[in-house]
């Protein structure tokens, strides 16, 4: 996990921009349309590797507004880290009872948590896409198809509604860190009573 870029909340995005290219010698390098659905505008700019943004609130919802208001003032608003497994740590930080305020799984995976369980902060995580980002989905994808009889569509149906209730029920009951470990023992319960998976056919 490594810090990739901080967020600061200003009433005015446009001075504090320029102030700060004039300061430090940065220059603004993109400017994310995206944030409007959280009714913000803002500026990115490179600081080495890593990325400084300043965000300004325009809707009178934002909740940026409201943290303004709360500060006094301009501030630091948010800290976004880069992690190895971003589903792994959602999964962790919720575990500890740290509150998910907005997630996506889409273009990438990132979660954004509650500042009240962040010290204040406003704390992302983040992990872009790669060639290894679909190895959790790879594989209870395989093991629905054997845990429900390879070849068979109504075992692959069936094992998958049981391991999607199995997963629910972890997550509401007991805890979301022991989704994954749940599927896997219920996976090999089955195979141990049905070798050849729930609708299989047994071969001699």
């Amino acid at each position: 996990m490594w810090l990739r870029q901080v967020a600061l909340v200003a009433h005015d995005l446009e001075p504090v921009v320029a102030e700060l290219e004039a300061v430090l010698g940065l220059q603004v390098a993109f400017r994310d349309p995206g944030v409007a659905i959280f009714g913000l505008v803002n500026a990115v700019m490179p600081v080495g590797g890593e990325f400084l943004e300043v965000v300004q609130p325009v809707k009178d919802d934002a909740s940026a507004l409201r943290y303004l208001h709360r500060r006094g003032g301009d501030a630091g608003y948010m800290l976004i880290f880069e992690v190895a497994d971003a589903l792994a740590h959602r999964e962790r930080v919720l575990a500890l009872g740290a509150r998910q305020i907005a997630a996506m799984d889409k273009r990438y995976v990132f979660t954004h948590f509650h500042p009240a369980d962040f010290g204040g902060v406003l704390t992302s995580m983040f992990l872009t896409f790669n060639a290894n980002i679909g190895v959790v989905f790879t594989m209870k994808a395989l093991i629905v198809v054997i845990m429900g009889g390879v070849g068979n569509l109504a075992g692959a149906l069936s094992a998958g509604l049981i391991l999607g209730l199995v997963e629910t029920f972890v997550a509401t009951y007991v805890s979301p860190g022991l989704t994954l470990a749940a599927v896997y023992l219920i996976f090999l319960a089955i195979l141990l009573w049905r070798p050849s998976g729930l609708f299989g056919k047994a071969r001699r």
